[in-house]
């Protein structure tokens, strides 16, 4: 991990090429709008969270509640109700009411990753979720498609072997290919085999790992299907729930490590509970221009910095001075009353 120059013990949020040095959010400079060094001046580079991310694996308390809010087990649990009871009846009526539901669940767990590889770590608003999850869900469709096009492509050229081990590929791949399509929304590049193949490269064992719990996750639910083997809607909706909830985390999960390997995939995101370096105030801007400046042993610039400070205090305490007197002259009692 790479700390701040000033705070030693504070992860580095920026760097300064010029300088050579990492800050943290307390060491820079954004009364201009941009971010820039106290001491060259220069615009940094935003360096995220940095190596400060705690993985996956060491939060796996906070991804399994990640679901447990109001609005989003509502949605579980009147998802599963519905495709209960759907699934029981049976026709063409209930297969339109099971795509809905598959539509609304499914983007709302693309929701879940992106948002979650932006960052916000809390459960997006259901209500965006009823937009657009059936075009969704024809993009899911056809990237199934085109996968099994490129099995059989595989099949006819190469042989049954080749074919058998492309479909291990594209079966360890699948979450890579939902992490594609979420990245760049496009059909091409999430059953781009390259492109996928490089992903799974870049996230390298955290992807494995992350393979490894959803694997975990899939093998629970087949169990819970086997014992709840009856075929009544009250077992089928505990099994639904049971699904869409693992649904959800794994989306999570799958947004959280985009967020952890940022740096290696080329973004920079950061924590919506690490605050905004834009919304400090001048009194803060000037007491971090001062601090680095002691720090650098710049005393010349120093002094400047504390002569603009002390005029802004006298300023502030003349304009006080004034108010007060203005508002004595106008409060003061009568003649009248003070005589007697």
């Amino acid at each position: 991990m790479e700390y701040c120059k000033y705070h030693p013990v504070e992860a580095a949020t920026y760097s300064c090429t010029h300088c050579n040095v990492r800050q943290c959010d307390h060491c820079v400079d954004a009364s201009s709008g941009s971010v820039r060094c106290l001491v060259c001046r220069r615009e940094l580079e935003n360096q995220g969270p940095g190596d400060s991310i705690v993985p996956f694996w060491r939060r796996l308390d906070k991804c399994f509640s990640y679901p447990m809010t109001m609005q989003t087990l509502l949605l579980i649990i009147l998802a599963s109700a519905v495709s209960a009871v759907a699934a029981s009846a049976g026709g063409l009526q209930s297969f339109v009411i099971l795509l809905v539901v598959s539509a609304v669940t499914t983007k709302y767990g693309f929701l879940c990753l992106q948002q979650t590889a932006a960052g916000k770590m809390d459960a997006p608003d259901v209500s965006e979720a009823y937009l657009g999850g059936i075009k969704l869900i024809i993009h899911i469709i056809l990237i199934v498609l085109g996968i099994v096009f490129m099995v059989l492509a595989v099949a006819n050229v190469l042989g049954q072997f080749a074919a058998l081990a492309f479909s291990v590929f594209w079966l360890c791949c699948l979450p890579a290919v939902f992490i594609n399509y979420a990245r760049f929304e496009e059909i091409g590049a999430a059953i781009n085999p390259v492109k996928v193949a490089h992903l799974v490269l870049l996230l390298r064992g955290a992807y494995l790992l992350l393979l490894l719990f959803i694997t975990i996750m899939i093998l629970s639910v087949g169990t819970l299907n086997q014992l709840f083997d009856g075929q009544d809607v009250l077992s089928a909706a505990l099994q639904s729930v049971v699904s869409y909830y693992y649904w959800i985390v794994i989306f999570h999960l799958m947004g959280y490590l985009l967020f952890q390997k940022q740096h290696v995939l080329g973004y920079v995101s950061r924590l919506d509970s690490d605050g905004d370096v834009h919304n400090r105030s001048d009194k803060q801007h000037t007491m971090a221009r001062i601090g680095v400046l002691a720090k650098e042993g710049m005393f010349t610039e120093l002094s400047s910095e504390l002569k603009t400070a002390l005029k802004s205090i006298r300023m502030i305490s003349g304009y006080m001075t004034v108010t007060l007197i203005i508002f004595a002259h106008y409060t003061r009692p009568p003649n009248w009353i003070s005589s007697g």
